[in-house]
């Protein structure tokens, strides 16, 4: 069971490789190992909350929020790939 999450969560989806993902009211995007719970990584890009997340083929992940912008995120690297706006 996850101990502690800290921020309301708002969204979530499973990676490729199982890992956990947690979209939260406060803009960051938390990474889960599964198996024991433990917090992995903190993504943080985002200014708005996230509301959406989608996990991609080939491991990156996608991320929508309300600051306007969508994100692509290389989760090999935490880093994020492109930044979509309208």
């Amino acid at each position: 069971m996850i101990k502690s999450i800290q921020c309301p969560v708002s969204s979530s989806v499973q990676l490729p490789n199982g890992n956990i993902v947690f979209g939260c009211n406060n803009g960051n995007i938390l990474i889960y190992n599964p198996f024991n719970w433990s917090l992995i990584s903190t993504l943080s890009s985002h200014t708005g909350s996230i509301f959406s997340l989608a996990a991609l083929k080939n491991g990156n992940l996608v991320s929508g929020s309300y600051d306007n912008t969508v994100k692509v995120w290389n989760m090999s690297t935490g880093t994020v790939i492109k930044t979509l706006t309208e």
